[in-house]
This record gives C-alpha cells, sequence and structure tokens, in this order.
C-alpha cells in the first residue's frame, strides 16, 4: 500500500526535473511548435466548454451540441479545429525524432517505444483511475449512465467522458506508419503529400454505392496521414521559406472555400462532433474538416516570428513548458472536468485549484512512474522491423 501511494505523492524532484528542463532547453529547439501544440489542445478543451451544454428533462440529461445546430456555432467550429494543428504538430515532432533515432543507428522499435512513452502514461492512468470514477459515479447514482442526445437518442455517459482517449488510437495509428511516411517524405516529399490528397479527396467526393459506403472510412487514415505529413515539411524547413503573404492567402482561401461550401453542403457544417450526432465532417473526415485544418494550420503559421520572440522571454517559454509537460493530462481529463462542473455544482474558485492540483499529482505520476522500461527496449532485437 506504501509503494501505490508513493506512486501518486507529488515529490519536490519532479518540479526540479521540470523546470530543470525548461531552463537547459536547447536554443535550436522550435519552441513556437510546443506554443501552438499547447494553444491546439486548449482550443479542443475550450470548444468542450463552448459547444456542449447540459439540460435537465425530468429523469433524464439532454446534452446538446451548438454547433451542429446554431449556423453562427458552425462557423466558430472551424476556427476551433486544435486536433488539426495537434497532428500538425507531431508530424514536426515525430519527423525530428525518426532522423535522430537512425542517426544513432536506433531500430523502429526504439523509435516506436520512444513515443509511445509520451502518451502511455497519461493512457494508462485514464483507463484505470477514470473507469473506476466512471463506474461509482454511476453505482452511486451521482451521474446518469446515459445522457439523451438531439436526435432522441441515448448516448452512454462513459463513452462520452472516454471520448478524448479517440486522439490515442490515431496517434498510435500515425505512429506506427511514421518510418514509412518519413522514407516517402525523403525521396519524393511533394509527391507522397499529394498523393494523399488525392486519396482523400477521390474517396470524399466520390459517391459510392450503398455497397461501397465503407470505402469512406479510408479517409480516417488517409486524412490524418497528410496532416502529419505537412509537420514533415516544417521539420525540413520548407514551410519557414514560404512567405508570409503565401500563407495568410492559404488561410484565406481555405475559409472562403469553406463559406461557399457550407452554403449548398447537404450535411452539417460543423467540424465539432463529439460523436453526439449522425452527420459530421470528423466521422469520417470531410472535405470541410480538410479546409478548416489547413485554413487554421496556415493562420498559426503566419504569426510564426512574433510568436518565436515572445518565447524568448525565459517567463512565458516556462510556462509554455510547464502546459506542454501536462498537455495530454489536460486533454484526457477535460471531459471529466466538465461534466463535474454540471453535476457537483463546484463554484469556479475552487474548482480551478482543484483541477490544477489534480493535474499535477497524476501528470507527475504519468511522467514518472509509467513508462516502457529500458531493459525492455533492449531485449528487444534491433533487427526486428515492427513490434508484433
Amino acid at each position: 500500500m506504501r509503494n501505490f501511494i508513493n506512486i501518486f505523492l507529488i515529490k519536490p524532484s519532479d518540479f526540479i526535473n521540470l523546470f530543470s528542463e525548461t531552463r537547459n532547453t536547447s536554443i535550436s529547439r522550435e519552441r513556437y511548435i510546443d506554443l501552438i501544440k499547447v494553444v491546439s489542445i486548449f482550443l479542443v478543451i475550450f470548444s468542450t466548454d463552448f459547444f456542449l451544454s447540459f439540460e435537465s428533462s425530468g429523469y433524464e440529461i439532454l446534452i446538446n451540441n451548438e454547433s451542429t445546430t446554431n449556423s453562427g456555432m458552425s462557423i466558430a467550429s472551424w476556427y476551433l479545429n486544435g486536433i488539426a494543428v495537434f497532428f500538425f504538430c507531431n508530424g514536426f515532432s515525430n519527423s525530428i525524432a525518426w532522423y535522430s533515432n537512425t542517426g544513432r543507428d536506433g531500430s523502429v522499435w526504439e523509435f516506436l517505444a520512444n513515443r509511445i512513452n509520451s502518451i502511455l502514461g497519461p493512457m494508462l492512468v485514464l483507463i484505470v483511475i477514470g473507469s473506476f470514477s466512471i463506474h461509482y459515479s454511476i453505482t452511486n447514482k451521482l451521474i446518469p449512465e446515459y445522457f439523451v442526445t438531439s436526435n432522441d437518442s441515448l448516448h452512454p455517459t462513459a463513452e462520452f467522458l472516454l471520448w478524448p482517449l479517440w486522439l490515442v488510437s490515431i496517434y498510435l495509428v500515425v505512429l506506427m506508419f511514421s518510418p514509412i511516411t518519413a522514407y516517402f517524405h525523403k525521396k519524393r516529399s511533394f509527391l507522397s503529400l499529394l498523393f494523399l490528397l488525392g486519396v482523400f479527396l477521390f474517396v470524399d467526393l466520390f459517391t459510392f454505392t450503398g455497397a461501397y459506403t465503407f470505402i469512406q472510412y479510408l479517409n480516417y487514415l488517409v486524412f490524418w496521414l497528410f496532416i502529419h505529413q505537412l509537420g514533415y515539411f516544417y521539420a525540413d524547413g520548407t514551410i519557414q521559406e514560404i512567405k508570409l503573404a503565401y500563407l495568410f492567402l492559404t488561410c484565406l482561401f481555405a475559409y472562403l472555400s469553406l463559406y461557399i461550401i457550407s452554403t449548398n453542403y447537404s450535411s452539417v457544417s460543423s467540424i465539432s462532433n463529439f460523436r453526439l450526432t449522425m452527420a459530421t465532417n470528423e466521422d469520417p473526415p470531410t472535405i470541410v474538416m480538410l479546409l478548416s485544418s489547413i485554413g487554421l494550420i496556415s493562420f498559426f503559421l503566419v504569426f510564426r516570428n512574433y510568436g518565436e520572440r515572445i518565447l524568448n522571454n525565459k517567463f512565458i517559454w516556462s510556462i509554455v513548458s510547464t502546459l506542454n509537460a501536462h498537455l495530454y493530462t489536460y486533454f484526457l481529463w477535460h471531459t471529466f472536468f466538465f461534466v463535474c462542473t454540471y453535476f457537483f455544482n463546484v463554484e469556479s474558485y475552487i474548482f480551478i485549484p482543484l483541477v490544477i492540483l489534480f493535474v499535477l499529482i497524476v501528470g507527475s505520476t504519468e511522467r514518472n512512474t509509467f513508462r516502457l522500461s529500458s531493459s525492455l527496449v533492449r531485449r528487444i532485437n534491433p533487427d526486428q522491423p515492427w513490434p508484433l
């Protein structure tokens, strides 16, 4: 029991190590990527609170997604597409990590193990503690077992609370493809990107008969590989050579196209579905999701030079670095925080410090305890191409 308690005990060394990492960050590090990665995740967290609302109706709890019923909210969702920006940043990070790994003759397994370690802890803690909390809360009737959606269907509360885990599944799949996409990027960078874009557009724009609708789900893979591979162009310096005016025009073109498409689009134009409605542009991704992603990524890149300058301030960089260290914790638990604000009615001046304390405790545990051991990595045959 003492060892179990020690796992979740905040130790001074945890903060010392965290601040030491912040102070000793290499001057060559692309800090702006860390900044927009933090901003992207907090855009997702904000959109949850901004678009969703609960309403009591007798013994039922209705969950409403305003972005699917309100045209203004639908447009707002185009600018809060933080997940696409997050995958763009991961494309940059995975590209740098892959070539760093190959530079020291590392195996594919070592690359995957090192990248998986960043998300392994948050995922395991959420599954264990989150599942126990959901079971306890539903059993003791603290929260309902089901929510009622706008189309009068029942949505399991557990599925909503664990919704952020979908990012883990897509991230791991994209990560497994990283060695392949990195190879094609090195050989034919623009051709490989255009190939992914062409496949995506073909699947999305062509109407298949009822017997072939399953082909549309191929865009789950193709779309996120495309966004992820855009990050490779930032890693090799190609995007930095593009004039800011062109990036702004790309952003403008993407959002103007969205306005034109949305007027005649057969489906809802929102890209913040949360799996609560039948009509969606992210399940699987559609051209609306693509244009929103390109527009928002281009928008962030327009302010790259300004962002790099403000990150030279040590205080601002310390804040960004600290938030970045616990980023997965904020994202994976934000639906729990959202539900708690409604069902437990905790005042904000009490709730916010409790959230910060929770993230510090859980984040410290995730960063330092739940990791693939180095001995396990060493036991794997370096010649093994992909671990089964």
